[in-house]
């Protein structure tokens, strides 16, 4: 066997040399400095070269503070990032820190917590194999991810451990581990063998809930609890703006946020302007919603005054005067 072989890297190289790796090869142990010890017995090479690439950033969820009007996406030191092993890797390229911390914040927190929890998992499975989590070979990766698939796992959550790895692996070649020719042929297989089965019937039936909102304990509105005026005021609003929770949830009740038309014809309703969506194109940021009354008074038949139970513009009022007097933010909806 070959004797233990210590390489030190520096952090203004640009590339980390491949290293000689076997069934018997010893995992890496990064302290978070740029020295890693590498234990290698000897065997074949590295299938990949390294590289720098990273799997292609997701766009980013909603970041909602808990007080006040302010709705900016919480700061996160560097140490609070997640994925250790991407930031290093972009710290051998000898980017600045400051444009690293940019780079990783391209993910949702979300998304960046729980890809370190899935890239946990592979270094756990690469150590007990003795291989090298960030610089394995193709086949390490491809019986990882049938591992997973013979344990049951869906589709969707296999392709999250692989852009897990994409991002913190050194790839092959110029590609990341997700583009490897192998990998792709291996997720198509995947999605074959795992087929999504969609229900025919849906869980709920829509009609009957309408029903169920114009009549007690829905109605009167004036005489209803703040808990089932606020369940039918947050059903209505997801039911007729068709939003996200997270864009819910970033309603306001400002004066530049909502505004009531003359006798109640209609709502404008706009997200808090710090509010950052989903979708970042311009066109989602800061959209306005506009709701028209349904069936408003005055009423020709009792049907009208029934479906007037479910005017989304009569709720909101409701809600928004009932919640005035202990509301301590301009969050629309109240915790």
């Amino acid at each position: 066997m070959a004797e233990c072989v210590a390489l030190c890297v520096p952090p203004s190289e640009p590339d980390i040399p491949n290293s000689s790796q076997s069934e018997g090869a010893g995992p890496v142990f990064n302290s978070g400095g740029p020295v890693v010890a590498i234990k290698a017995l000897g065997g074949r090479n590295n299938s990949g070269s390294v590289s720098t690439t990273m799997a292609p950033s997701h766009s980013q969820r909603p970041s909602v503070s808990s007080s006040g009007g302010d709705l900016s996406s919480t700061s996160r030191s560097s140490g609070s990032l997640g994925l250790a092993r991407e930031r290093w890797n972009l710290n051998v390229t000898g980017l600045p820190p400051e444009v690293i911390d940019t780079i990783q914040n391209s993910r949702a927190p979300s998304t960046r917590s729980l890809y370190n929890s899935k890239w946990r998992v592979f270094e756990e499975w690469c150590v007990e194999r003795q291989a090298i989590p960030f610089q394995c070979s193709v086949v390490e990766v491809l019986c990882f991810l049938q591992s997973l698939l013979e344990r049951g796992k869906a589709f969707s959550t296999i392709k999250v451990y692989l852009a897990a790895i994409s991002a913190c692996h050194v790839g092959f070649g110029d590609k990341p581990v997700g583009q490897h020719p192998l990998v792709c042929r291996f997720m198509k297989g995947a999605r074959r063998k795992l087929p999504t089965s969609r229900p025919f019937v849906p869980l709920w039936d829509l009609t009957l809930v309408l029903e169920a909102l114009c009549h007690h304990p829905f109605e009167p509105l004036e005489g209803i609890s703040m808990k089932f005026l606020t369940l039918k005021t947050a059903l209505l609003l997801a039911l007729t703006t068709a939003k996200r929770v997270g864009e819910l949830h970033a309603l306001s009740v400002s004066p530049t946020c909502l505004q009531w038309a003359p006798g109640l014809s209609k709502v404008c309703l706009r997200p808090n302007p710090a509010f950052v969506p989903k979708v970042m194109e311009t066109s989602y940021r800061c959209s306005m919603v506009e709701l028209p009354a349904f069936h408003p008074p005055p009423f020709s038949s009792a049907e009208e005054e029934r479906l007037n139970c479910l005017c989304p513009v009569r709720t909101l009022r409701a809600y928004v005067d009932r919640t005035a007097g202990f509301r301590r933010a301009d969050h629309l909806f109240v915790s």
